[in-house]
């Protein structure tokens, strides 16, 4: 595994929210970066997120940097503003927030339903939830208005690997802390090894590849690290599972026997 983040808090004092932001909402995107990353991308060192935050053009720009295209929709009209968060919701696309009176940055993941909202926020003590529409228009409020950022890939090969529409059953997994801090540090690994054939005809969904050798790969880490436990072994092979099958991710055929040998290695990592 890399230094790549998951879903994860900012630390109490680090004012990078906006990078958190820009990470989080890439991750529902299926693209993985660094805190590092991040910090490069806006142009705004660690030191100088804590003393003067991220502005909106650097955050703009970070995200053209890591290949996606940010639109920007102000109104002073709630209702305006809540049909542009639904439209990109509805299409997969995450949406970055500028909340607590335009001093804050975060994410709005998905809809549960008609009034509910999925959100993350980096500063929140349950970092990530479900919330009213009316809470979270009181969130993202400022001096009467409203400002938020739509993120879409420039890549439409993207959109297949989004987890927005889908943020119900990832919601879910997240019952458990650790996969949610490392989910990054997962799909990492798997975006570099599921090379995901436009013909899903030619390659192995995540669910066939993993039920095909997840045994196998079970067997042989236990027999080369049998000071670690199979239960354990079996915890992070479910949590590849896990993330590679809600974003959609699939390996070529050609491309099996690598993908097998990374996740073997991946894993042995992981479980040392």
């Amino acid at each position: 595994m890399s230094e790549i983040s998951g879903f994860d808090y900012q630390s109490s004092w680090a004012g990078n929210c906006a990078q958190r932001a820009l990470i989080h909402s890439l991750l529902l995107l299926g693209i993985p970066i660094s805190e590092s990353d991040a910090h490069q991308k806006t142009g705004v060192s660690k030191y100088k997120a804590l003393l003067q935050g991220t502005s909106l053009s650097s955050l703009k720009k970070a995200i053209l940097r890591c290949g996606c295209i940010p639109y920007l929709f102000e109104s002073r009209n709630a209702s305006d503003i809540r049909k542009h968060i639904d439209e990109f919701l509805k299409r997969g696309l995450p949406i970055i927030v500028n909340a607590v009176e335009g001093t804050h940055w975060g994410v709005l993941a998905s809809k549960r339903s008609y009034d509910y909202y999925y959100w993350i926020d980096s500063d929140d003590t349950r970092l990530y939830g479900c919330h009213h529409w009316v809470k979270i228009r009181d969130w993202i409020e400022n001096d009467g208005g409203y400002l938020v950022v739509g993120i879409r890939p420039k890549d439409d090969k993207k959109f297949d690997h989004s987890i927005v529409k889908n943020f119900g059953t990832v919601y879910s997994y997240f019952d458990d802390d650790d996969l949610a801090e490392y989910w990054g540090y997962y799909l990492d690994d798997l975006v570099n090894l599921f090379d995901s054939p436009s013909n899903r005809k030619l390659g192995l969904s995540a669910e066939v590849f993993f039920d095909k050798y997840g045994e196998r790969i079970v067997e042989n880490l236990y027999w080369q690290h049998g000071s670690v436990e199979k239960m354990r072994i079996g915890y992070e092979l479910l949590n590849y599972l896990k993330v590679a099958s809600v974003h959609n991710l699939s390996v070529s055929i050609a491309e099996e026997d690598n993908a097998l040998i990374g996740i073997t290695a991946a894993m042995a990592y992981a479980i040392l």
